[in-house]
C-alpha cells in the first residue's frame, strides 16, 4: 500500500470511528434528558 493509501485510510478510519462517538454522545444526551434531576446526580 502506497504511503498516500495509507493516509486516506486511516483519516478514513477516524472518521468513521469520530461518526460513532458523535451518534453514541446524542444518544446518551437524549436519554439524560429524560432522567429526573434525582437521577442526574445520582
Amino acid at each position: 500500500m502506497a504511503a498516500g493509501d495509507m493516509n486516506k485510510y486511516i483519516r478514513n478510519l477516524a472518521a468513521r470511528y469520530a461518526a460513532q462517538g458523535d451518534q453514541d454522545f446524542q444518544e446518551f444526551r437524549q436519554v439524560y434528558s429524560q432522567w429526573t434531576t434525582d437521577s442526574r446526580l445520582k
